[in-house]
């Protein structure tokens, strides 16, 4: 039966329809490039339509496995982003790109934006890992590992998203790409990778204290959670279940960390603390049944074994306390607090270079060609510049050639020698020039054309 402590929440993937891809950039490639080269692209296209569309054709049935495809698709997309503009600019290729809200896919919105179709593909590959973490057994501890580092792989994802993709698409966005949404996917996505540190902790039988501090992080993130859906982006977005969830688990985790801090101060004999702590519990306990009913009966069943063991701890310290002990029993707010302790981070994404992809490689990108362009422009003005100076030095070396010819015809050789040479040398310094930037123009040509 699932529990307040074991369930976790996966992230729905965005859908979409077939989208025509082909034959919008071939007409471009004929129109800007030619022919020929469009005909050299016609395969390259037809393997990233066939990619898309099988993307379509399964995103009904299980996703645990198309991650790999989803990036793969990533990175065609940044291929084509480099060499074919799209837009419904004139002159551009026109594909409009339809997906739902991942959270309401009664709501669909179309882009003519290629940022808009890598970001809801990011966002498919961030729910994925969700999806993946919770299909892990995390009743072992190398299923906690693993379910704790596919949610971090969540939360980089989310957060690349938020910061690059995202930001580059149209508006009005879609509520699920909006940057609130965005950051409390990531958010969640660290709380429960947090989740799984604090079980891993407890199966390794750490100390009560340690636990206490991770337990009391997993809360505090999902207090931050359950804040970001009351911010306007978000508050009428979501099912009130997740509103629900976050907060029964907030208050939850807060109860676990006072639990284990008091067994903390069991195991130290400081019965007056864990008594103020215990009863500090109970009293919050009372609060994490109220919220536990708006997500499921069977959620509140699941907090009565844990109710039990927090009254019969009570109830035996303040017995222990009574007839041996005696001691004052503190405030709680005397009680010294619990130190959080973060023990996850998000893990940003280092698959996504499409650097080492053969596509398209006959044609310049449309960044490159006007880069080209206008460094061409510019050896071109240098040159001509170059070559009127060497023109110039030239005619000057022949006039002084021709005086010497003269002097000396007449027996007087009165132009110096020294002045000649510098005259001459200026010449051959400017051809050498001339070379080196022609030499360079075509080098830095070729590596443009990359």
């Amino acid at each position: 039966m699932p529990s307040a402590q074991n369930v976790l929440l996966a992230i729905h993937i965005k859908r979409t329809d077939n989208v025509e891809l082909k034959n919008p950039i071939l007409s471009y490639i004929r129109e800007t490039y030619s022919d020929r080269e469009a005909e050299d692209a016609v395969d390259d296209l037809v393997a990233i339509q066939t990619l898309r569309n099988e993307l379509v054709a399964t995103q009904a049935g299980s996703q645990l496995t198309a991650k790999d495809s989803y990036i793969k698709y990533f990175k065609c997309l940044t291929s084509i982003e480099t060499r074919f503009p799209i837009s419904h600019e004139k002159g551009n290729v026109r594909i409009n790109f339809p997906w739902t809200d991942a959270f309401r896919h009664s709501k669909k919105t179309s882009q003519p934006n290629i940022h808009f179709e890598k970001a809801a593909v990011l966002f498919n590959v961030a729910a994925v890992l969700s999806q993946q973490a919770l299909q892990v057994d995390r009743a072992t501890a190398d299923g906690l590992k693993e379910a704790c580092k596919l949610f971090q792989e969540a939360a980089g994802m989310f957060g690349h998203l938020k910061e690059n993709e995202a930001s580059k698409i149209d508006n009005p966005r879609p509520v699920d790409l909006s940057p609130e949404c965005l950051g409390m996917m990531e958010k969640l996505m660290m709380a429960q990778a947090q989740e799984c540190v604090y079980h891993k902790a407890k199966m390794d039988k750490k100390s009560p204290g340690t636990l206490a501090r991770l337990a009391k992080q997993a809360g505090n993130m999902y207090s931050e959670v359950s804040a970001v859906f009351n911010e306007p982006a978000v508050v009428q977005h979501f099912e009130r279940s997740w509103v629900a969830h976050t907060k029964m688990k907030a208050s939850l985790y807060d109860v676990i960390a006072l639990m284990d801090q008091a067994k903390q101060y069991n195991s130290e004999t400081k019965v007056a603390q864990e008594i103020a702590t215990l009863s500090e519990a109970f009293v919050r306990m009372q609060s994490v049944k109220g919220l536990a009913k708006a997500v499921s009966s069977e959620m509140v069943e699941s907090l009565k074994p844990q109710e039990e063991v927090l009254t019969l701890a009570l109830t035996k310290a303040q017995k222990d306390n009574n007839t041996v002990y005696l001691e004052r029993v503190p405030a709680f707010a005397d009680v010294p607090a619990i130190q959080p302790a973060v023990l996850v981070k998000a893990a940003p994404p280092t698959n996504l270079d499409a650097s080492t992809e053969n596509l398209f490689s006959g044609l310049i990108p449309d960044s490159s060609a006007k880069a080209l362009s206008k460094y061409t422009d510019m050896v071109d003005s240098i040159s001509r510049e170059q070559l009127t100076k060497l023109a110039d030095a030239t005619d000057a070396a022949r006039i002084t050639l021709k005086q010497v010819r003269v002097g000396s015809a007449e027996g007087r050789m009165w132009v110096p020698v020294a002045c000649m040479a510098e005259r001459a040398a200026g010449a051959v310094a400017l051809v050498l020039l001339l070379a080196g930037m022609l030499q360079c123009a075509h080098t830095t040509g070729k590596g443009l054309l990359r």
